[in-house]
């Protein structure tokens, strides 16, 4: 059917998407010496590192800025909703508020290694089982096993880069950003929109990780089998799905 092809060729061009992403920002690390370079910093050596221009991390946050603006249109097309959509604009503006330069040092991070676990999300949402939902009707009901191998290791990918990793970044992206601030060194407009995003999807990450919980217990769970793995694990990751 129709549908099941638009399905199928978004979830593909997502993967796709992804993938680049994540490969620019595993590169983008290397240049900087990876996560194992990064260290608490205070004043002025803050501030230097907020404010230092990186090209690749740009390139990084131009690459997100035209997938956000396509994933914009797409959600409208596909009547995402408008949360989803408003995740995706004001992404997209951050992005290009990067360009400042700001914040390069973090970017390859945020806009590129936490794609890794978007990546088996979207491969993930292809078996979706639900007609309304991401995937194309009866894919999961033919690789059973494959829909499961792909929940684990996303669920493990989720866990290491966005519950372990990402507390660890985000508080050396707060100690910057408010050296910045105190330094009056940038637009505070530009540091509070960084900080207030910042602090959403942190929060979103604790409420990812409770369903994708919920959802391990579903499918592992002998007396519950009834209940799709797949149908669950894909609508836990609707939401990060589509934020990201």
């Amino acid at each position: 059917p129709r549908a099941s092809r638009i399905k199928l060729g978004r979830r593909a061009l997502e993967v796709l998407s992804m993938s680049v992403l994540a490969a620019l920002g595993v590169q983008a690390h290397e240049q900087l010496g990876g996560l194992g370079a990064f260290g608490a910093l205070s004043g002025d050596a803050a501030v230097a590192r907020a404010l230092e221009y990186h090209p690749l991390s740009a390139r990084l946050a131009l690459a997100q800025l035209a997938y956000q603006c396509f994933n914009s249109y797409i959600s409208v097309r596909d009547r995402d909703g408008m949360i989803f959509i408003g995740h995706h604009l004001a992404t997209g503006l951050l992005c290009a508020l990067a360009q400042g330069p700001f914040l390069h040092a973090f970017a390859p991070f945020f806009l590129g290694l936490t794609e890794t676990s978007t990546v088996l999300l979207c491969a993930l949402a292809t078996f979706d089982p639900d007609p309304r939902g991401a995937g194309v009707p009866g894919l999961g009901a033919l690789f059973p096993v494959t829909t499961q191998l792909l929940g684990v290791v996303f669920t493990l990918a989720f866990i290491a880069v966005r519950i372990v990793i990402w507390p660890c970044m985000s508080l050396l992206f707060w100690v910057d950003v408010l050296a910045v601030l105190g330094a009056r060194a940038h637009p505070p407009a530009v540091c509070y929109a960084f900080l207030v995003t910042n602090a959403g999807l942190s929060a979103l990450q604790v409420l990812w990780l409770g369903e994708i919980v919920s959802t391990a217990v579903t499918m592992f769970a002998p007396q519950r089998r009834k209940v799709s793995a797949a149908a669950a694990l894909s609508g836990t990751g609707k939401a990060e799905h589509h934020l990201n």
